[in-house]
């Protein structure tokens, strides 16, 4: 079988020269692929993420920019010129070797200019501001590796639990057939009815209806996986046909600590960085009507036919700048910046509003459902008990083949809700992590550990 081997990091330059070399076409592939490696390759394949990150790459310059007004700015400029004029020197010619008196004059310049803001308080907080607002960036990148995880995690249990259901439905329709067979063989001798036989026949058509539409599901989520990944990824047949499930440690915080956590959801974080970006801004507003003072540093060699006119100057100034009346724009201005933190502060309660909210209800999910799978997994070995004493009640001839069939069927219904309990209880164990934050690879290489300790079990 062949594997996929990558290299897996958190390095932040990594990712970014990872992600911005040109994609390269990946070989389409059928391979066998844990959580951990269907987010690794859907790492460095997933357009959206790319997108995500170079919207960062593109973000990160507003500080540079920003900072660029307390900088000196520092210009050359050059020029050529050519007059040709009537005035009092070519009227009155008293020198013929005057350039000046047949008024046509070629004269060119050249000079480098410096301007360094010495007080520019407004330049200063808008830096400030550009800076809070790389933070949220870096957070908003964050947020969409992480939600990331959650589309692999998400399509990838929905291919285990289609190829689970593929697998167990592939074995009751096998387990009716023997129905039927025994079922047909009674109604032969007279010891049995069709209207049993009739029964178990839909019961055939019912499971291969679902056959089909766990093969279906199988498809798509597969279709999901290989857009993000760039490669047809299968789950390891051992975790599909393994005789248990494994049973999660439902070992849990209590619901205060978990809420304690919703302060580090990423939305938030970033919504709280955002708030204070636009604090910084309202602050540059205010700062629009101090004065501001820059030096002047300049040079000038000019060369012209007219001797007055040829020169070279050196200068060096000081300019104050207040502004008294702006047409009403500073005030505007500060206004405008102010509704924005206002509601920037309100998206940032709505953001933790709903990062407590989905810490709640996750947290319900896994706590019910991680009993829920106790129960199941306890009628799962009161089921396989059964089919065990029917099995050892058919070779000493106090039990039929029918009830070892049924006992089986039994067992095959419980271990499909075992598996669809299974699925839903680490969507909400990935959403619960999600909401506090701390979704990582590390969670990924949990739920393969999971699996693969059944495999080893088995």
């Amino acid at each position: 079988m062949r594997k996929i081997t990558i290299l897996s990091t958190s390095c932040a330059l990594i990712c970014g020269v990872a992600l911005m070399v040109s994609p390269v076409q990946a070989e389409t592939y059928s391979a066998e692929s844990g959580f951990s490696s269907a987010y690794e390759a859907a790492f460095r394949h997933d357009p959206e993420l790319r997108a995500a990150y170079l919207n960062y790459r593109a973000e990160v310059e507003e500080a540079p920019l920003a900072f660029g007004r307390l900088l000196p700015n520092i210009s050359l400029n050059a020029g050529y010129s050519y007059e040709d004029s009537e005035n009092f020197f070519t009227q009155n010619p008293t020198n013929t070797d005057d350039p000046r008196a047949d008024g046509k004059i070629h004269e060119h310049h050249w000079g480098v200019n410096l301007d360094q803001p010495l007080f520019n308080i407004g330049a200063w907080r808008s830096y400030q501001a550009a800076q809070q607002g790389v933070a949220a960036s870096s957070l908003r990148y964050s947020q969409a590796e992480r939600e990331l995880i959650v589309r692999v995690t998400d399509a990838y249990l929905r291919l285990l639990f289609a190829a689970r259901q593929e697998f167990l439905y592939q074995k009751q329709l096998e387990t009716i057939e023997l129905q039927i067979d025994q079922a047909q063989r009674q109604q032969d001798l007279g010891i049995g009815d069709r209207i049993t036989l009739l029964e178990i026949r839909a019961q055939q058509d019912l499971v291969r209806a679902d056959l089909l539409e766990a093969r279906s599901r199988y498809a798509d989520a597969r279709t999901l996986l290989e857009n993000m990944t760039g490669q047809m990824l299968d789950v390891p047949s051992e975790w599909q046909r393994a005789e248990h499930q494994p049973l999660p440690n439902a070992r849990l915080l209590s619901e205060e600590e978990w809420m304690s956590r919703a302060l580090g959801n990423l939305s938030y974080q970033e919504a709280q960085a955002r708030v204070r970006q636009a604090q910084r801004m309202r602050d540059a507003r205010r700062a629009d009507h101090y004065p501001t003072v820059n030096l002047n540093l300049n040079y000038t060699d000019r060369e012209s036919d007219d001797d007055y006119r040829t020169r070279e100057s050196y200068r060096v100034g000081i300019d104050l700048n207040l502004p008294l009346f702006q047409g009403g724009r500073s005030q505007a201005g500060l206004r405008q910046a102010d509704s924005r933190m206002q509601a920037e502060m309100a998206r940032s309660d709505q953001s933790l509003a709903q990062a407590s909210q989905q810490v709640r209800l996750n947290y319900n999910r896994v706590t019910s459902l991680s009993q829920r799978l106790a129960a199941l997994r306890q009628s799962e070995l009161s089921t396989r008990s059964f089919l065990e004493a029917a099995i050892r009640g058919q070779e000493l001839n106090l039990r039929s083949k029918i009830d070892v069939l049924d006992a089986r069927s039994q067992l095959l219904n419980v271990q499909l809700r075992y598996a669809e309990a299974l699925q839903n209880y680490l969507e909400a164990d990935m959403q619960l992590h999600h909401a506090v934050g701390d979704l990582t690879p590390a969670r990924l290489r949990y739920y393969d550990e999971l699996f693969s300790r059944l495999v080893d079990a088995g």
